[in-house]
């Protein structure tokens, strides 16, 4: 398996680490510095231009996760990333994460904040919206469903707005499980039978 590690921050981006040991990657993740709010006033970030970086080096049909708890100031890459994204078909997931659930903190453009609900949706990925210690293992544990080869993403669906959605998946006897999970604001999630009763 190959990898790919490169930390974004303003003003700039480091340098990529690329290798095939995972413990080469698990050694650059224990060198991040993390920094309380107290400590470090957040603003937008360059999540864009990392992406942009790791493209090059990534092989096709590979899942990239940009973890960040600020919206993106370098939203103008967008075309040129999406059209990185689909040409190797690759799949990114975004991990947003704050305290106090505002992440996207004092946006110069509501484009900052949104520009990664649109990548994820273009590319076939999801975007997650961490507060607490639990979302973040409910949230490793969907990634690392999404990482193994036995299980293949079947259905999904964004909602831009509040509502009830509905989603029909075609069960038969060759599939054998069946994971659902959501992501967002106060959302609940019930699976219907044919009969129409909660299963």
């Amino acid at each position: 398996v190959f990898s790919s590690f490169l930390i974004f921050k303003c003003p700039g981006v480091n340098e990529t680490i690329d290798s095939t040991d995972p413990n080469d990657l698990l050694a650059e993740l224990d060198k991040v510095v993390v920094y309380s709010a107290e400590e470090n006033v957040d603003w937008s970030e360059k999540a864009i231009t990392g992406l942009e970086q790791s493209l090059p080096r990534a092989l096709r049909n590979s899942i990239a996760f940009v973890i960040t708890d600020a919206g993106a100031n370098d939203h103008h890459l967008e075309e040129e990333v999406t059209q990185d994204l689909m040409n190797k078909q690759i799949t990114v997931n975004f991990l947003l994460s704050k305290a106090d659930g505002d992440w996207c903190y004092n946006p110069a453009s509501e484009k900052e904040c949104s520009i990664y609900q649109n990548i994820a949706h273009i590319s076939g990925g999801k975007l997650f919206n961490v507060t607490t210690n639990e979302e973040l293992n409910n949230v490793l544990r969907h990634l690392a469903r999404t990482l193994d080869p036995a299980h293949i993403v079947i259905s999904q669906m964004i909602a831009h707005k509040a509502g009830q959605q509905s989603q029909v998946i075609n069960v038969d006897q060759s599939i054998q499980e069946i994971c659902a999970s959501v992501s967002g604001e106060n959302v609940t999630l019930s699976a219907l039978g044919p009969d129409k009763q909660k299963v």
